[in-house]
């Protein structure tokens, strides 16, 4: 059964870390339906036993829909997040995230080193910012270079032939009924889910012009 019940309250951090489960847990189902009063927007869901339940998007649940994009998301202003490893003073990736901004100022991006991961390279870092510039190397015009606004180390984001662009957008007006569903939380000692997160994945690639223009002013179109 997938539960999609409230957020607890806890009488402190300490506490709420030795009550719930020490890794998060993933639950799935399919979008049923959307619904709007005032500002609280709720989602109606089918989980995986067929039965619907509700879950309200609260400002501490992390929610966003996400679909597959192409590299015309991929222009200056727009705010981008990788998985990059580094190698000669450049960093290379194979995928890569956008998060549509709006005319405002958008976060401020980092780069860092990436927390060690079995099986990933010791070289990894963390890049997030918004695009300056992007375009082929000049050395290596296979590549797309990406010069991103970031704190941190300044070295060229190297995007290799072929990349895979996912799109992040907070309109869950974009996802139609049947979209998969994927809640992310925490399980407490007495049974209860705390949702942390609501992704909402698209499988049909979704269009550019679709998307810009439709931003929060000067925020991103979904939460990193």
């Amino acid at each position: 059964l997938l539960i999609v019940a409230m957020l607890v309250a806890v009488s402190s951090p300490s506490l709420q870390a030795q009550q719930r489960s020490p890794e998060p847990t993933t639950k799935t189902g399919t979008l049923v339906g959307i619904e709007q009063e005032g500002r609280v927007r709720t989602l109606r869901i089918k989980d995986d036993a067929g039965e619907e339940q509700s879950l309200a998007l609260t400002p501490k649940i992390q929610a966003y829909v996400e679909a597959p994009g192409d590299a015309s998301f991929l222009r200056p202003g727009q705010f981008i997040a990788a998985l990059a490893t580094e190698s000669n003073k450049q960093l290379f990736a194979k995928e890569v995230t956008v998060v549509p901004v709006g005319k405002g100022r958008p976060p401020v991006g980092k780069i860092q080193k990436a927390p060690k991961t079995s099986g990933q390279s010791v070289n990894a870092y963390q890049v997030t910012g918004t695009i300056n510039t992007i375009g082929p190397d000049t050395d290596y015009p296979e590549y797309q270079r990406v010069d991103v606004k970031a704190a941190g180390p300044k070295a060229p984001l190297m995007l290799e032939e072929g990349f895979k662009v996912t799109v992040r957008l907070k309109d869950f007006s974009l996802a139609p009924e049947g979209t998969p569903i994927e809640i992310q939380g925490h399980e407490f000692r007495n049974g209860r889910f705390v949702v942390a997160k609501v992704v909402a994945k698209l499988e049909e690639p979704i269009d550019a012009s679709k998307v810009f223009g439709e931003a929060e002013e000067g925020q991103p179109a979904a939460e990193k």
